[in-house]
């Protein structure tokens, strides 16, 4: 794909060490887009006419639930990877967001995204309480956007329906 857009919720457990916890690859294998997490941040590097771009850092706590959402296009100059890490504390998510990346500009024309992999991928952390992946939607076109919390899908039978309700209460 030239335009990939992604969200998942990632449970940061307590681990050090470096861990690859979400990768964007090439029909090769080569990585397009990289997110490691080092037990103190997340780290996003995305790929410029098949080199490494400078990474980009968000600080992270232990044992949380943060949102990761990506959008990622490839052009002849003009591609680019921007994304918006969220905190899961305080019912409003727009005040907890963690940070931003943009990684505009990249000239990466000729790169193309053929398998996305979710998980501990590679490194060897310690991992001292465990993490957690959820929820991972990705599109071409629309970005997925987070999803309302506290909706256990109490009204139409188990399915989310954006609207939080005595139903769900009692699902919870």
């Amino acid at each position: 794909e030239t335009s990939y857009r992604l969200r998942f919720y990632y449970y940061t457990g307590d681990i050090s060490g470096v861990t690859d916890i979400f990768q964007a690859r090439s029909t090769g294998g080569s990585n397009i887009i990289r997110v490691t997490h080092d037990g103190n941040q997340l780290s996003f590097t995305t790929f410029n006419n098949g080199s490494a771009t400078t990474a980009q850092n968000l600080t992270v706590a232990d044992n949380r639930y943060y949102s990761i959402q990506l959008n990622w296009s490839a052009a002849a100059g003009t591609g680019a990877l921007t994304g918006t890490v969220t905190g899961n504390s305080g019912a409003n998510a727009t005040a907890n967001v963690v940070g931003t990346i943009n990684f505009p500009n990249l000239s990466n024309a000729a790169d193309s995204i053929t398998e996305a992999r979710l998980g501990m991928i590679a490194g060897t952390p310690t991992v001292t309480s465990p993490v957690y992946f959820d929820e991972f939607d990705s599109r071409r076109t629309q970005s997925p956007g987070l999803l309302c919390r506290g909706d256990a899908g109490g009204g139409t039978g188990g399915a989310p329906d954006t609207v939080i309700g005595v139903a769900d209460r009692v699902l919870i």
